[in-house]
């Protein structure tokens, strides 16, 4: 199989569907399955061109689609995974443990710990308010930036938008962040499902996946994406 390049937001869209998950860059050797690589002509990033500007493809999927979510899934790096595949990276990621298993394994962060409680209470929150009400605003930046790729690489939140901060006069300001809520809130039922599934299996079905349209994927890269993280 082949993914051909896309030229526009639909294309797109039609390609994360056909793979059924999509990284935003991967060591293929020479064979396109990630969204660098799959860029067309006419395609051009941070231009802010709702339909051929891959960076804001990302917002256009979580409000116009159903079944594809956005998040730093790989390497801690951003990509995409439809809903039919998301129940597989929970099993093989963290063998669908929740996240009381795997605080209480010792492979949580407290970081974490305290972003996932906020967000479990919660159907959303922007990063701009979990640092917030997490009581963050003592620690590096980077701390937080951390727990939430934590997070989101062991499959417990993702990315549902983005929203500005608002001032003491109701009014916007500064850059967009991101939005935040878990998992099993955008896509209703995974962790059940996920439950059910062999984790070898599901590590097995994602590497096949990848090598249906890259035969010759580096080793190393195809094991980094679907490695468990920590």
């Amino acid at each position: 199989m082949e993914l051909t390049p896309f030229r526009n937001f639909g294309e797109f869209v039609d390609r994360v569907h056909t793979a059924g998950f999509l990284p935003g860059a991967l060591d293929c050797e020479g064979a396109a399955f990630s969204v660098g690589d799959l860029c067309g002509d006419g395609v051009v990033w941070h231009t802010g061109d709702d339909d051929h500007d891959p960076w804001q493809y990302r917002i256009r999927v979580l409000s116009e689609t159903e079944d594809i979510a956005y998040g730093k899934f790989f390497s801690k790096k951003s990509g995409y995974i439809t809903r039919d595949w998301m129940p597989r990276f929970i099993a093989a990621r963290r063998r669908a443990y929740s996240f009381d298993e795997m605080w209480q394994a010792g492979r949580m962060s407290r970081c974490a710990k305290k972003v996932y409680d906020l967000l479990r209470d919660t159907p959303a929150l922007a990063s701009h308010d979990i640092r917030s009400l997490g009581n963050f605003a003592g620690e590096k930046k980077s701390a937080l930036e951390s727990a939430l790729a934590e997070l989101q690489m062991n499959m417990f939140i993702t990315v549902c938008g983005e929203a500005q901060k608002i001032s003491a006069d109701g009014e916007p300001y500064g850059w967009p962040g991101s939005i935040f809520c878990t998992v099993d809130n955008f896509f209703a039922g995974v962790e059940e499902e996920a439950g059910g599934i062999d984790p070898a299996r599901a590590a097995g079905e994602i590497a096949d996946n990848v090598r249906a349209f890259a035969p010759n994927v580096n080793p190393r890269a195809l094991k980094a994406l679907i490695a468990q993280y920590r």
